[in-house]
């Protein structure tokens, strides 16, 4: 038992760690509303890296961040997870991988018995000349994403043998409602204001702050899952909280919140997020599977490599909970002193929606613009 808490723990560090790395070149790349499931593109890239052989799967290793877990660990995890995931009670969390393939082409039996037993993974055989298998796709991931991401793919390309496409849906009832909604300025990081609706709430919360930093814990009626909020303080950009941050810090960070009482003010706000992530990827060491000379994906079939890898998700904040949603596509081809704090969520925040219990982050994201 405690041999699989440690590997369940190691595979949660990586898919953060890798979310993390992920989301600060997201950020530095453009700095705009940006919202991301890591939980998801992991997902999909394991998937992805099960059909991978020789120095294409030593790249998937080490830009995973899974250098210290063998494969078959990883598969035997996520089989575990996907299961428990299931057991949540209180809250909404729907993962769904699909296999969608190109009529004719063979595919190597053990990458697809790997993809149903460990992912479970719907696997379907469709007609890509077909126009109604864009929409047969599209349908899949807009119901498995309860109608949120209508369109993933827009065409398919001659070459095109595969889709491996991750879904993953969540829904989750603040433990306590927000009550008082009122219209405010939110400050922008070139200092406009823009008219934006907050809502209020008082009472204890788990709290963290130093000289930099403002951060809060807002659980759900399921307590294992929470939305965290870090604020930085006047006189510090968003983009350099966000450039600046390790996994290190930021495990430090979440360590150190305890029970405080105070008054909490945050914006109620909406987002959607889309991004072809291929040259992101390709800075995180994954260069050698978008190569059609290099990339070796032998174990799922002769001549392959990634064409394409998007990403697109959704968010909603309000006084209820959140719901928060993302699809990703590979395309092969805080007990402190009773002193109330104020918190005042105002200005550009980094977020994170996480799984405490495995240490899980399924959610990042930074507002810098309400919508």
């Amino acid at each position: 038992m405690f041999f699989i808490i440690f590997l369940l723990f190691n595979f949660s560090d990586a898919n953060n760690q890798f979310g993390l790395k992920l989301f600060q070149s997201l950020i530095a790349e453009k700095k705009e509303n940006t919202f991301i499931s890591p939980f998801s593109i992991f997902e999909a890239l394991l998937i992805t890296y099960n059909g991978a052989g020789g120095k294409t799967a030593e790249a998937f290793k080490k830009s995973l961040s899974l250098e210290d877990l063998p494969l078959d660990s990883i598969n035997k995890i996520n089989k575990n997870l996907l299961k428990n995931f299931k057991k949540e009670k209180n809250i909404i969390l729907k993962i769904a991988n699909g296999l969608f393939l190109r009529k004719g082409i063979k595919i190597k039996k053990d990458f697809l018995l790997i993809n149903k037993n460990y992912y479970e993974g719907e696997i379907k055989s469709l007609d890509f000349n077909d126009q109604k298998t864009i929409a047969i796709i599209n349908n899949w991931v807009k119901k498995q994403t309860q109608g949120k991401i209508e369109k993933m793919i827009d065409k398919i390309k001659p070459l095109v043998a595969l889709y491996i496409i991750n879904a993953i849906y969540f829904k989750g009832l603040w433990q306590k409602k927000f009550e008082n909604t009122f219209e405010g300025d939110f400050i922008l990081e070139d200092k406009s204001k823009k008219k934006t609706i907050f809502m209020k709430q008082e009472g204890d919360f788990f709290y963290y702050e130093d000289e930099n930093l403002q951060a809060i814990y807002l659980p759900y009626k399921n307590e294992n899952f929470g939305f965290y909020i870090f604020l930085p303080k006047e006189g510090h950009p968003l983009t350099e909280f966000i450039s600046n941050l390790s996994y290190a810090d930021l495990k430090r960070y979440l360590a150190a919140f305890s029970k405080k009482e105070g008054e909490l003010i945050i914006p109620k706000f909406k987002m959607e997020y889309e991004k072809v992530l291929n040259d992101i990827l390709k800075n995180l060491n994954l260069s050698i599977a978008f190569n059609p000379q290099k990339a070796d994906f032998s174990k799922i079939a002769e001549n392959l490599y990634i064409s394409e890898v998007k990403h697109k998700s959704y968010l909603e904040v309000t006084e209820e909970g959140t719901e928060a949603t993302a699809a990703t596509s590979v395309e092969i081809s805080l007990t402190a002193v009773r002193e109330r704090f104020k918190m005042f969520v105002n200005r550009p925040f980094f977020f994170l929606i996480t799984d405490k219990n495995r240490n899980l982050f399924l959610f990042i994201g930074a507002l810098f613009q309400p919508t």
